[in-house]
């Protein structure tokens, strides 16, 4: 797998020697019942947060109190609203059908990539590993998930999600 700035590609090497597989449709209802129980859990989180923000809100006295916590209203409910439509892109994502499953061999150091300009400076992490394809054996450089990333230990599996059965 090659990084190219902030984009992702294959090369011919692992498009010939990588496997892709399908998920089974039981993989598939526990990939969705895990990524909704994630997902869930975040929800009640901020759920809570609000309530407690509405009864602050709701209980304590002066203006200048009151204008900060509506602020702070404002701004959670839009944080809860950019984290539902984070959440709709990322079960796209999970809803995923095929995959490749490597056995990591060695994690390298993450890459950050800095782009944008002085006033609009995006910064992206990647997540490296070497890894070997648990069915043919062929080994490569990978790019994975942070949480992956994180988790993972030397010798265990990883299944990257892809969108179709060829690799582009």
């Amino acid at each position: 797998m090659i990084r190219n700035k902030n984009t992702l590609a294959y090369t011919e090497e692992d498009k010939n020697n990588l496997c892709v597989r399908k998920y089974t449709s039981d993989e598939m209802a526990e990939n969705t019942k895990t990524f909704n129980n994630k997902r869930n859990s975040v929800r009640i989180k901020f759920l809570i947060s609000l309530v407690i923000l509405i009864l602050l809100r709701l209980t304590l006295p002066g203006e200048a109190t009151a204008f900060f916590l509506n602020l702070a209203l404002i701004f959670w409910i839009f944080v809860a609203c950019l984290n539902e439509r984070i959440g709709r892109i990322d079960s796209k994502a999970n809803s995923r059908e095929y995959y490749v499953e490597i056995r990591l061999i060695e994690k390298l150091p993450s890459e950050t990539e800095n782009s944008g300009s002085m006033g609009n400076r995006t910064v992206q992490n990647f997540y490296p590993v070497i890894g070997e394809d648990t069915t043919t054996g062929f080994k490569s450089k990978f790019y994975i998930s942070m949480e992956d990333y994180l988790e993972a230990e030397v010798g265990t599996s990883i299944r990257i999600n892809q969108k179709n059965a060829t690799l582009f």
